[in-house]
């Protein structure tokens, strides 16, 4: 879903060049579009509600009701999130790829002049250029986008669900105890464990809410693959 997302927008650029002269280029990636990348966060974050309601019944037991209520509270809060949270992540995503087409055409127009190409080579050369960096680089941005996010939607979707209880909880940090866990987040889980878990509003040592916290510093939540745990008191 998030390769197809930047597919779209480098897409969008392309077929403004096959129309156009390559010192037009420029313009064009500057107005790369924000859509795609919003759709993907519209959907991706929406399929977190059915995690949230999950929680909600696990927590409540046999007193948990209004399934089908619920899911659309879900559903609506976490496209709260994506419309009123996610604006920054979604153009810092953007204009990643903004700067990465950039370089392609500035690389490919110095490539031309050095071999006096012509304008179809030159947009031929352009078009192999951006074909090559979406099954490489791209897809592997898509793989971190998708990681990051999941656990941010995750994770916002269960302390949503457990807050919708009215029930008196402690939050656990959870590290996924694979290989390159950050230190910091070893510690949060560590620190949450030792003091029998955290209230609702307290932040762990690293000052985020949750793995993935979208308040966090991105050196904190990129390809974070850590999970929420939450207990009754």
């Amino acid at each position: 879903m998030a390769a197809a997302a930047l597919k779209n927008q480098y897409t969008s650029f392309l077929d403004k060049t096959k129309v156009t002269f390559p010192e037009s280029w420029d313009k064009y990636a500057d107005t790369l579009p924000e859509e795609p990348i919003r759709q993907f966060f519209l959907q991706y974050y929406k399929m977190a509600a059915p995690i949230a309601l999950k929680v909600r019944k696990n927590m409540l037991g046999e007193k948990a009701a209004n399934d089908d209520e619920m899911l659309t509270v879900f559903e609506q809060y976490m496209l709260h999130l994506v419309n009123n949270e996610a604006g920054d992540m979604i153009k810092t995503i953007t204009g990643t790829s903004r700067e990465t087409i950039l370089k392609m055409i500035r690389q490919t127009l110095s490539d031309g002049e050095l071999n006096g190409w012509g304008v179809d080579k030159i947009r031929s050369e352009l078009f192999k250029t951006v074909g090559k960096n979406l099954r490489s680089n791209a897809f592997s941005r898509a793989r971190a986008i998708a990681q990051t996010e999941i656990v941010k939607a995750a994770n916002q979707a269960q302390m949503k669900a457990a807050n919708s209880t009215n029930l008196e909880f402690r939050k656990y940090w959870l590290t996924s105890k694979l290989e390159g866990v950050r230190p910091t987040h070893q510690e949060a889980e560590r620190y949450s464990i030792e003091k029998g878990g955290l209230r609702k509003d307290e932040t762990f040592p690293n000052g985020l809410l949750h793995p993935g916290d979208p308040a966090g510093s991105a050196a904190e939540v990129i390809n974070c693959r850590c999970q929420l745990v939450t207990e009754i008191v």
